[in-house]
């Protein structure tokens, strides 16, 4: 029996985390890793005796391949690491609810935000949601307090009676240039 293998990993795991029957000094590697992802290709055809795409082919997939498992990746890191938000401040001013709202991007990458959804609530059941359109950039690791003046249309939400539930969505996007 053929002891030979190679541990593949996604991006987002670390090698410290290999545990098991695998053993992490046998050769293991990201899959978003072009020259590694290259050699293991490459063991392959030599184990099975198979021919593949000329040079300049294969190495622009390999390419491709890892960059859409890079992008794949950084995607996934955004929904498990996704903008922290803290409301600042809530009060009334001239009829609108001034909300100072702080954002903090914890990833090392850039993010965009192109809406602000915010829900709320008072002890009264009364219910005040609404959507702001945006265009924020959040720098890798910034932490930032944006300024929002909400109307209230037809809501009776009331800031002062007790508010029972300040929620608010970020909608985020990754610019592909």
């Amino acid at each position: 029996m053929n002891k030979n293998y190679t541990t593949i990993l996604t991006p987002n795991f670390d090698y410290e985390n290999i545990a098991g029957a695998v053993n992490p000094n046998q050769m293991a590697f990201k899959l978003n890793n072009e020259d590694r992802l290259c050699e293991f290709v490459e063991g392959i055809k030599q184990e099975f005796s198979v021919k593949g795409l000329p040079t300049m082919e294969f190495v622009e997939l390999v390419s491709q391949t890892a960059k859409n498992v890079s992008d794949f990746a950084y995607d996934e890191k955004i929904q498990t690491e996704k903008l922290n938000w803290k409301i600042e401040s809530c009060r009334n001013r001239e009829g609108k609810l001034a909300v100072a709202l702080r954002i903090i991007n914890p990833t090392n990458d850039k993010i965009n935000v192109d809406s602000v959804v915010f829900n709320f609530k008072d002890a009264d059941q009364n219910v005040l949601r609404v959507e702001e359109p945006v265009d924020l950039s959040l720098r890798k690791n910034e932490n930032i307090i944006f300024s929002f003046d909400l109307d209230y249309g037809d809501s009776n939400y009331n800031i002062y009676n007790h508010p029972v539930n300040q929620n608010v969505q970020l909608r985020t996007y990754i610019d592909a240039w």
